[in-house]
């Protein structure tokens, strides 16, 4: 048998299946350096709709204090984008006046050594890195 809702103490709720609908991806994405008492939250989703399809509110992150969140704002904010969209948002982004870092999830960063997504120029593992053995032969610019 199957339903559409049900009615509880004379009101009706409708039933949605988890078939019905297919929600993109999404990925949570910071914006860190902005002062909490001069940029909100719409400020911060007018910067990031330049970039990418915005999923979510745009959130205040709090303070964490003995391992406890507590109910303190700590200025930075949070939203959660599409996946797709992770690549075109940029590092950098000016919120009003202020100029701002954006994290994304690590999964996401670009090395700008070998040009591949997942790990840093830094990283051991770039394929672009040359091994320790070489370091005398390679001459620095």
């Amino acid at each position: 048998m199957v339903q559409k809702g049900l009615t509880l103490a004379s009101k009706y709720i409708p039933l949605k299946s988890e078939f019905s609908t297919q929600q993109k991806p999404t990925a949570k994405v910071t914006v860190k350096d902005l002062p909490l008492h001069a940029v909100d939250n719409e400020d911060v989703l007018d910067a990031l709709k330049e970039y990418c399809d915005v999923q979510s509110e745009v959130l205040y992150s709090n303070i964490w204090h003995n391992n406890k969140l507590t109910n303190i704002r700590n200025g930075d904010h949070f939203a959660y984008i599409s996946q797709q969209d992770l690549m075109s948002i940029p590092d950098h982004i000016t919120v009003g006046e202020y100029h701002s870092r954006v994290f994304k999830p690590k999964a996401q960063i670009m090395c700008t050594r070998c040009k591949q997504v997942g790990h840093c120029s830094s990283n051991k593992d770039c394929p672009a890195q040359v091994p320790p053995e070489m370091m005398d032969v390679v001459q620095p610019f």
